[in-house]
């Protein structure tokens, strides 16, 4: 049987995964549109608009949970 202090931080270490691969796939991609075409103005507004792919990923990840329902094993 799992541990119970394991399977109620497992969620948040998950949803803090998720929006940090968001985050940073999204930093990733506004540094490449600022040193192309030199959009956003500067790095620090491409972090202020990567949070928003971050909180989009985390989004997508509670409405997949909401939608697809575990097995009953997992």
């Amino acid at each position: 049987m799992p541990d119970t202090e394991d399977m109620t931080q497992r969620p948040i270490i998950d949803y803090l995964a998720t929006f940090g691969f968001g985050y940073f796939f999204g930093l990733g991609a506004l540094a490449l549109l600022h040193f192309f075409i030199a959009w956003p103005d500067t790095y620090q507004n491409a972090a202020l608009l990567a949070l928003l792919s971050g909180a989009g990923a985390l989004g997508a990840r509670l409405y997949n949970r909401r939608v697809i329902r575990p097995n009953d094993e997992q």
